[in-house]
Formats: structure tokens, C-alpha cells, sequence
């Protein structure tokens, strides 16, 4: 019967390892679904077209209802709904107002950004900062987003890892 004992406690004790992990992934997943779950909540938020808002024939929103809805996203400080909104309007519009626009929105994203960061939301914003960045027309009012991007990235990771050191010590 001794002879067993150590097999059982090395074995115990193996189990509890892996159900930390699983419970250290059952977190993370967690965690992951309830930041893909605000983010679906979001598109479908903005993908719905207002019933108000002029179309044209074939049920496209006009330029002007475009502008519109991006207005509506500025106003509501809501990054996605204007990066959403300014791709369907790019297409109607000539270089030189996409350039007017694009110039007009790197102004706004940069205020933006600056409040959400020294507000602590880098977590929160970086998707939509990334977008913006490769999205909206290579300008000099986009190029501080460009360069502060990095940065982001890195604070991002660094939260990342205290969370994970943190998940770990309370599951010790």
C-alpha cells in the first residue's frame, strides 16, 4: 500500500497542474469572448442603416447620409462607426474631398486617441487606432497616430503580461 501512496500523490498532484491551466485558459477565453462579444455588439450597432437615412435605388446610403452617419460617430466618440462609415463614402467621393475628409478625421482621431490614452484606454482604442492608421489617407495630421502606434502595442503587451502574472498568483 505504500508502494502506491507516492504514485497517488505525483498523480494528485499532476491533475491539480493541468486544472489550473484549464482554469487559466477557461479565463483568458473568457475574457476574449466578452471582448469579441462588445465588439460584435458594435458592428451590428453601426452596420444597421437608419431607417430615416436617404438611400439611393439599389438601398445604398447617399453621400450626404454617409456624412451624416459619420457626424452621428464623431458625436458619440465612437471611432468604429466613423472608420465604418468613411469606407462606403471614399468610393463616392473625388481624391481631392477624400483627401479634405480623411484630413478633417485625422484631426478629430487625434484628439480622440490623446483623451482615450491619457485616460488609460489603450486596450480599448488600439483596435480602432490601428484602423484608422491604415485606413484613412497617408497625411501629415495621421502621422503622430502612426509613430505613438508602437507604443501602444507595447503598453498593451506589457498589460497582457502583469494580467497574466496576475491570473497566476491568484490561481497559486
Amino acid at each position: 500500500m505504500s508502494d502506491s501512496t507516492p504514485s497517488l500523490d505525483s498523480s494528485n498532484e499532476s491533475l491539480i497542474v493541468i486544472l489550473k491551466e484549464i482554469r487559466d485558459d477557461v479565463a483568458r477565453l473568457s475574457r476574449r469572448v466578452d471582448q469579441l462579444a462588445r465588439a460584435v455588439g458594435r458592428m451590428e450597432q453601426h452596420s444597421r442603416v437608419h431607417p430615416s437615412a436617404p438611400t439611393t435605388v439599389t438601398g445604398e446610403m447617399t453621400e450626404e447620409a454617409l456624412r451624416l452617419r459619420i457626424r452621428e460617430a464623431i458625436d458619440a466618440n465612437d471611432p468604429f462607426g466613423v472608420l465604418d462609415h468613411r469606407q462606403p463614402l471614399a468610393l463616392l467621393l473625388s481624391s481631392e474631398d477624400l483627401t479634405q475628409l480623411d484630413r478633417e478625421l485625422a484631426t478629430w482621431f487625434g484628439r480622440y486617441f490623446q483623451t482615450a490614452l491619457r485616460s488609460g484606454q489603450a486596450l480599448v482604442i488600439a483596435g480602432a487606432m490601428e484602423r484608422a492608421v491604415t485606413e484613412l489617407t497617408p497625411l501629415p495630421e495621421i502621422e503622430p497616430l502612426a509613430e505613438a502606434l508602437p507604443l501602444v502595442r507595447r503598453t498593451i503587451g506589457v498589460w497582457e503580461e502583469n494580467l497574466r502574472r496576475q491570473d497566476d498568483e491568484d490561481f497559486d
